[in-house]
């Protein structure tokens, strides 16, 4: 309870964002979202690719020494991993896409692929860019940025969403990134 003479002090000013359609990566972005991938969370992403390119373009990913996990689109096929140290290829993907990935399958639009799995990279995961290098060493640097605008971006687990990140601008200062509903944290 305040004193009369104590000081006050001032209320922290509330940060508001302006909600966007989509947010885009031109291959020299990433986010780092500092989460760590369980065994039983599901991946879920809307998104567009802005640019066909014969080379890896992550939409999101990581990798250890053992495992990885990642969406990323070389030419016109996808190549998807989760829990494994090898990709399944699905081959002829379109551009716009809906993507659910999740342990032993991966489903893109209304096509589900089947995924082996051996356990999860101990990497936090990055939006944008995997999470290796491409001399093969794993010391958690982005690599392959992609070439996407991404509307949507959740990770959720059995008990519900763990991560819900929107396209959003933030109005004190015009910064471009994503918002998730579930923690109040910008990316």
């Amino acid at each position: 309870m305040l004193k009369v003479g104590e000081p006050i002090e001032p209320p922290t000013p509330v940060e508001t964002y302006t909600r966007l359609t989509y947010i885009e990566c031109d291959g020299k972005q990433y986010i780092e979202l500092g989460y760590k991938v369980k065994e039983d969370d599901v991946i879920e992403s809307n998104f567009i690719l802005t640019k066909i390119a014969s080379a890896d373009h992550f939409l999101f990913g990581t990798a250890d020494a053992n495992n990885g996990l990642w969406f990323e689109i070389y030419s016109n096929t996808a190549y998807v991993r989760f829990g494994n140290n090898s990709s399944t290829s699905v081959s002829s993907s379109a551009y716009k896409y809906s993507v659910v990935l999740k342990k032993g399958s991966v489903k893109i639009g209304n096509t589900t692929t089947t995924l082996p799995y051996n356990g999860m990279p101990t990497n936090t995961i990055n939006l944008f860019a995997g999470k290796h290098n491409a001399d093969g060493s794993y010391e958690g640097r982005p690599y392959s940025y992609g070439y996407y605008r991404c509307t949507k971006f959740r990770v959720s687990d059995s008990n519900g969403l763990v991560m819900d990140l929107v396209p959003v601008k933030r109005d004190s200062d015009g910064v471009v990134g994503m918002l998730d509903l579930v923690s109040g944290k910008f990316y």
